[in-house]
């Protein structure tokens, strides 16, 4: 598993906390997906390159989970459950085989074909600006929006 460190988060949780649950829960889905959509375009390019039925690129998706426990939220990327390719094969039971290389009994060696830790690589600096980009701009339009129609006073 992989996670993310975002500095400053504490803060931006206390202010986070000050907003509604469904507005944190509505801000903390799309910054995932924001944060997760050139990831899952990058794993579908580097899966090209092992090509075979095309199935493996298709299946590639993302889905977005909360935690029960504490009200956060995870993100899966990677070949969805369920999905079938034109010979009838799953590609999340031999998805891995693709990442990692194996061996088979008449050819020996498969060579490794990654797609999903090079899409990692590629994008995790990214993934982390565009969270704190989505939350920055959520958080000011929802602070804007209680404060429309308010008027300031000195204090």
């Amino acid at each position: 598993m992989i996670e993310l460190k975002i500095e400053g988060a504490e803060e931006l949780g206390k202010t986070i906390q000050k907003i509604g649950a469904r507005m944190r829960v509505e801000m903390a889905r799309e910054a995932i997906v924001t944060a997760a959509t050139p990831m899952l375009n990058a794993a579908k390019r580097h899966a090209e390159k092992s090509r075979d039925t095309g199935a493996l690129v298709q299946s590639i998706g993302f889905r977005v989970k909360p935690y029960k426990k504490n009200g956060g939220m995870f993100c899966v990327v990677g070949p969805r459950r369920g999905f079938r390719g034109p010979d009838g094969r799953d590609p999340v039971k031999y998805a891995h085989l693709v990442e990692f290389g194996h061996m088979t009994e008449k050819s020996g060696l498969v060579a490794v074909q990654p797609f999903m830790r090079p899409a990692w690589q590629e994008t995790k600096g990214r993934m982390i600006d565009d969270i704190a980009k989505v939350f920055r701009t959520q958080v000011a339009a929802e602070a804007r929006r209680r404060t429309r129609g308010k008027k300031a006073r000195a204090i």
